[in-house]
């Protein structure tokens, strides 16, 4: 069970005008945290539509630096390859950390 499943289920154990949090009422905090949610989905989506872009630039870079042997052309594909190997980790990270794999 994530955080917002843990906060949802305790703020829906309690009547819906007490305060939770400070002077936040359950219902208010429901209702937040559901936009939340909804919000994390769409972002979730969005990291996985670009995973294939990334990777398929990462390959590019590659074939670049294949193809060519001048020093900066070199170390422009490589700084462009760790990039893209960062951002995939990145995003790789947020999805496995969401149950995405």
């Amino acid at each position: 069970m994530d955080v917002l499943d843990e906060l949802l289920t305790c703020f829906r154990a309690w009547e819906p005008d007490a305060c939770v949090v400070g002077n936040v009422r359950a219902k208010d905090a429901i209702e937040a945290l559901t936009r939340l949610r909804a919000e994390n989905e769409g972002l979730k989506k969005l990291l996985a539509q670009c995973l294939p872009q990334v990777r398929g630039n990462r390959g590019a870079w590659l074939q670049f630096r294949d193809d060519h042997t001048h020093p900066t052309a070199l170390a422009v594909a490589d700084e462009r390859i760790s990039e893209c190997d960062a951002l995939l980790r990145h995003v790789d990270h947020a999805l496995a950390a969401k149950g995405e794999g």
